[in-house]
């Protein structure tokens, strides 16, 4: 049986190309340190488009509207996961698990 501890919920703002930061993925210090994401659930706060698969996100990405929840699992996939906003500037609310 896999055990993941969650961390803290981050808010990150979607304003132009983001990615989420490799500190909070991969911590050095802190409660989480030596651990990496394994999970990451997300959720727009606005509408935004996302890339899953290393690429820049454009408007032809993945649409996901306000309130729309993404789960991914894996450190590769989830460092690669890629943001842009769909109209005027946003957030997304993400959940790591660590082990």
């Amino acid at each position: 049986m896999d055990q993941y501890i969650i961390g803290p919920a981050k808010t990150v703002a979607v304003d132009g190309s983001v990615t989420l930061l490799e500190a909070d993925i991969k911590p050095t210090s802190g409660d989480y340190a030596g651990m990496q994401a394994e999970k990451a659930t997300i959720t727009a706060v606005g509408a935004i488009f996302m890339e899953t698969g290393g690429g820049v996100a454009t408007a032809a990405s993945f649409p996901m509207a306000v309130g729309d929840m993404l789960s991914v699992d894996g450190y590769q996939n989830i460092k690669r996961l890629q943001f842009i906003k769909s109209v005027g500037a946003t957030t997304i609310v993400w959940l790591p698990s660590y082990r």
